[in-house]
């Protein structure tokens, strides 16, 4: 099907199995998708519980924890504004730095964490795709279940320099920053700085919510950007570099509600 972009065609397949159409709904005709999907689960969705733990996993069932909704812990750290926010390359450093300590990664009056999607180099190479998805959660907040004797599990927090070895496969992308992932499946699981490493990015893939691959009872999207679009360029060129911009572009267009790309 032809999208608003000239020369971008796109085509969804399989978008059943996400349930609420995961990115699909921010591409045409994805947008088709999420309101037949809002008429047919508009009563169960009303009734649906709040749960008080989000469960996730990679593909293997190597890496397996839960998140918790934000408590007082999660309003402790600090840590300095996202490009997915401010554009990192056009931002002055005295906004970056986030002075006034705001707890941007928790949304919605305490509720829910913030999410948005990422299209830099190193997650388009380390994941295989052109937009990564992330939640922004506090360490305090993540849980680890880790394999014990006769297959009970313990539950002990986040923390990078006590977990097993073997749990997490880590990967220095560039200084001072951290990407964790499965070394069995190779499932993208975690970006964060390596100090302060208190608010971490979490790979939404991995989160099992039961009412769809947003997790949008959990998490608040951020439709303003997507973080590094600059760069979808870069290290590319050609036919592969206009296809990558156009579908950013698309996503970015479709998030943002508008009839035309910036």
């Amino acid at each position: 099907m032809q999208s608003a972009s000239p020369g971008l065609k796109i085509q969804h397949q399989h978008i059943a199995d996400t349930q609420d159409g995961g990115l699909s709904v921010w591409f045409q005709p994805g947008d088709k998708y999420l309101a037949k999907k809002k008429m047919e689960s508009s009563i169960s969705r009303s009734v649906t519980a709040q749960t008080d733990h989000l469960e996730a996993s990679c593909s293997c069932g190597n890496i397996k924890f839960h998140i918790t909704r934000p408590n007082d812990a999660s309003a402790r750290p600090r840590r300095n504004y996202p490009d997915l926010m401010f554009p990192d390359k056009t931002t002055d450093d005295s906004i970056k730095r986030n002075v006034a300590d705001e707890k941007w990664w928790i949304q919605d009056h305490g509720t829910k964490y913030l999410a948005g999607t990422c299209a830099c180099r190193s997650c388009r190479l380390m994941s295989g795709f052109e937009a990564q998805t992330w939640a922004f959660v506090p360490r305090a907040n993540i849980f680890f279940q880790i394999p014990g004797s006769e297959g009970v599990n313990s539950i002990v927090p986040l923390d990078f320099t006590t977990l097993p070895s073997g749990v997490l496969t880590s990967f220095s992308s560039s200084p001072n920053v951290n990407r964790e992932f499965c070394g069995t499946c190779g499932a993208t699981v975690f970006w964060h700085e390596k100090s302060p490493d208190d608010v971490v990015d979490v790979s939404i893939g991995l989160l099992k919510d039961s009412e769809g691959a947003r997790a949008e009872k959990w998490l608040k999207w951020w439709q303003g950007r997507v973080s590094f679009a600059e760069e979808v360029n870069t290290g590319r060129n050609g036919l592969e570099a206009k296809v990558a911009s156009a579908l950013i572009c698309e996503l970015e267009q479709g998030m943002q509600h508008k009839e035309k790309c910036n």
